[in-house]
């Protein structure tokens, strides 16, 4: 699979089962978002510098001499540079989707703590009307007023850190103007991941990734550079360099495969955690589901005050926010998963 393909695979795979509402013009999307940051992030567009001035180096060695191992050599620093541009890429445009998701749960969030205050001093003001006619205690009006206070502090805890940390971060990482970022409706929903494969599975496909060639050619110019001193007039201290050079490449393979291996295990383990999350989070949101369906009850029956069926309702839709966040992670995970183990991104997207 060629680089640009397999960028935009990753892009298709953020942006997986989006909603139709989610595609329209008045409302910010991820795949708008990452399709501005391809062009618009500096990170990105300093990846972008040095993969063309690796480039150059590659094409000037090339160039320059027409021994095989000298070419070997520039081809292998060159394939280096964009495996190192594919990757710094992918964890890049990752990051900016994960910021996205960032910012729509700030905006859940705030929007459920401006209700909870707005319940908050409603309960202040029954508790004052009763204080004052003698129905209630005067404590009862210092607890209310506690609760208005410590409901204005999440309030503006929370507006202070999605203004000042996470909207101006979205920003830089997005290339999207913080005004805009600011007032943008942000839609998309987290596609669902179903039940992970064998682990074995993800083992087998981690040896085919780019990583393993690297190391193997690296030991194949040794080899080669070592055959060439051995059959040349040679000082011994540089044929002993040579020897240690193989050695070392040869030490090098197995521990590609070992970090590789390493690395897709975690991933993996992430993955299996991430989705236990969700279970979780889905089992707790039918539990609230059940309780604000049973303080409708009450409510109805005149059993329970207005604030505590609005309080309910808040509480059944931060445990659907909880369930959303975690759905966007373990999908991220499962995405990481994949790049890990070196899977095809183009082909897990026709799959789908």
């Amino acid at each position: 699979m060629n680089m640009r393909k397999g960028l935009t695979a990753l892009i298709l795979l953020i942006t997986l089962t989006l909603p139709a509402a989610a595609q329209r013009n008045s409302s910010l999307n991820i795949l708008k978002v990452l399709n501005t940051a391809d062009h618009t992030n500096p990170t990105l567009q300093a990846q972008t510098l040095q993969l063309k001035n690796a480039r150059v180096s590659f094409e000037r060695s090339m160039a320059s001499s027409d021994a095989r191992i000298d070419r070997m050599n520039a081809l292998l620093h060159w394939d280096r540079a964009q495996l190192t541009f594919k990757q710094g890429k992918i964890n890049q445009l990752l990051s900016v989707a994960e910021t996205y998701v960032e910012l729509q749960q700030a905006n859940e969030n705030l929007s459920n703590l401006k209700e909870r205050l707005r319940l908050a001093h409603d309960d202040l003001k029954k508790a004052t009307e009763r204080v004052a006619i003698g129905a209630a205690s005067a404590i009862e009006e210092l607890q209310a007023q506690v609760s208005v206070l410590s409901a204005e502090l999440s309030l503006t805890s929370a507006r202070n850190a999605r203004q000042f940390n996470i909207l101006p971060i979205f920003s830089e990482n997005s290339g999207i103007d913080v005004n805009i970022l600011g007032s943008a409706v942000l839609t998309s929903k987290p596609p669902d991941v179903s039940n992970l494969d064998a682990l074995d599975s993800y083992m087998s496909t981690t040896t085919t990734r780019a990583e393993n060639d690297h190391a193997t050619r690296q030991l194949k110019i040794a080899d080669l550079n070592l055959q060439l001193l051995s059959s040349t007039s040679t000082s011994i201290l540089d044929l002993q360099t040579a020897v240690n050079t193989v050695t070392s490449s040869q030490a090098e393979v197995l521990n590609t495969v070992s970090i590789l291996q390493s690395s897709t295990a975690s991933a993996y383990a992430s993955a299996q955690q991430t989705l236990g999350t969700v279970k979780l989070r889905d089992l707790q949101l039918k539990l609230q589901s059940e309780n604000t369906r049973r303080t409708k009850e009450q409510y109805t029956a005149g059993l329970l005050t207005d604030s505590q069926l609005a309080s309910s309702d808040i509480d059944r839709i931060e445990a659907t926010n909880s369930l959303q966040a975690a759905k966007w992670i373990a999908y991220f995970s499962w995405i990481r998963l994949h790049s890990a183990a070196g899977t095809d991104l183009l082909e897990i997207w026709t799959a789908r």
